[in-house]
This record gives C-alpha cells, structure tokens and sequence, in this order.
C-alpha cells in the first residue's frame, strides 16, 4: 500500500537516526568498544531538547550509545557515534550516511548532519524511510533496541534512564519499533513498524500536526496491512 506523497522531500527530524544507527552497524564496530564523549558532544546537551545529559570525558559502549540515540533520540550521544566512527570527523561520518542512502536506493534523501536538526540539507521521502527502516531492521541489535520502552545506560561512574517516545511500543501489542521524530520544520514524524504471525509491515507518517495524530495515522495504516 502507498499512501500520499509517498517520494515528497520533507524535513524528517529524528527518523534520521535510524541512518545513523545503520552507518555504525554497516561499519561492524564492536558494540562492546568505548567511546569518550567529545567536548563537541557535551555541547549539544545545552543547545538541544533531545539528549541524555553526557558530559565530556565520560565513556561509554557502542551499544550504549545506540539506545542513547535511538531510544531517546539523545542528540550528544549521535555526535558521539559520528565523531567515533568517523575518525573523528562528523563531516566524514554524514558523507559515509549519504554513501549509504546510495547504495541502498533511497533517491529522495539527504543528510547534512547525523542528527535530526533542522535544516535545509536534511530530508527524506516516506518511501525512502520506509526502506531504510527494512534495511536497519536485518540487524538484530537494532531490532532489538527500538523494540525497547525504556532502558538504563552506563558511564564508568553511574547510570541513566533513557525511555521511549514511541507510543506504540506500550499502546499497540504488534508493534516492534521503529523510531519518533519531532521539530519545527518536520512536525510530528514516526517510522512504525510491527509484526503479527509471519506478516510484518512499516509505515511512515510525516508532518503531522500533533503527537498522538502520527501514532494513530501508524496504527491505522500496519492494521490495514495485516487485514
């Protein structure tokens, strides 16, 4: 089923990250390596909404900051991950994100950074979400962490609560992930996805105008699917 606009160019805030994620798996970092947080990723902690307060200097897993970013769309912990995998250069981790787009296809998509801030050189399509979320979803660490409510990460010298803003993973029993998105520009966005049986579908909804309206436009959209 497609539904309207499907290869419109919007703004697409957090969805992004489900590139991000993609990037780092792609690459086959360890999930058990340490990353140090930059001074540049403490600096989104001030400047941003979405983040899990990381001060410089402290450390975590790969797989920590993966649920930081994708549970809680944890804006310090995706330039964590960019600076890590891109020898240090963000520049260089979001022309390996473009790289990817590429190569699986996506023909409406663009990234300017890893996270999902506005501006004019972020974009995606819905259908082009819709694949990046199909490809993200064949590696099961990523199934795994945005089929999760909430979780408790670690620094070497204490823990944070991270939790889920999508609503679906408490309210909809197939749901299995996948990804919220929210801004200025964007509105309100999600990449649902869930299973039941051996049928799974995704949906995207795009600048929606209010929070619950996405969840219920997803819902609506996967029920069709498994009629």
């Amino acid at each position: 089923m497609e539904g309207d606009n499907p290869d419109e160019r919007l703004p697409m805030a957090a969805t992004i990250l489900i590139m991000t994620a993609l990037v780092v798996l792609e690459e086959g970092v360890d999930p058990d390596e340490e990353v140090t947080i930059s001074e540049e990723a403490e600096s989104y902690v001030g400047t941003t909404f979405s983040n899990v307060g990381l001060i410089e200097g402290e450390r975590l897993t790969v797989r920590d900051l993966l649920v930081a970013s994708l549970v809680a769309s944890g804006t310090d912990a995706v330039y964590a991950l960019a600076e890590y995998v891109g020898d240090g250069s963000v520049e260089q981790f979001v022309g390996m994100m473009n790289e990817e787009a590429a190569s699986i296809g996506l023909q409406n998509t663009n990234f300017e950074t890893p996270a999902g801030l506005d501006t004019p050189g972020n974009y995606s399509s819905a259908r082009d979400l819709a694949t990046l979320a199909r490809e993200a979803l064949e590696y099961p660490l990523f199934a795994e962490i945005v089929d999760t409510t909430d979780a408790t990460i670690s620094t070497q010298n204490r823990e944070i609560e991270v939790f889920n803003t999508n609503q679906l993973l408490n309210t909809y029993p197939p749901a299995t992930g996948v990804r919220t998105g929210s801004s200025p520009q964007a509105g309100e966005n999600i990449v649902a996805s869930a299973e039941d049986g051996d049928e799974s579908y995704i949906a995207v909804v795009l600048g929606a105008e209010e929070s619950d309206q996405r969840f219920r436009a997803a819902e609506a959209i996967l029920e069709y699917g498994f009629v």
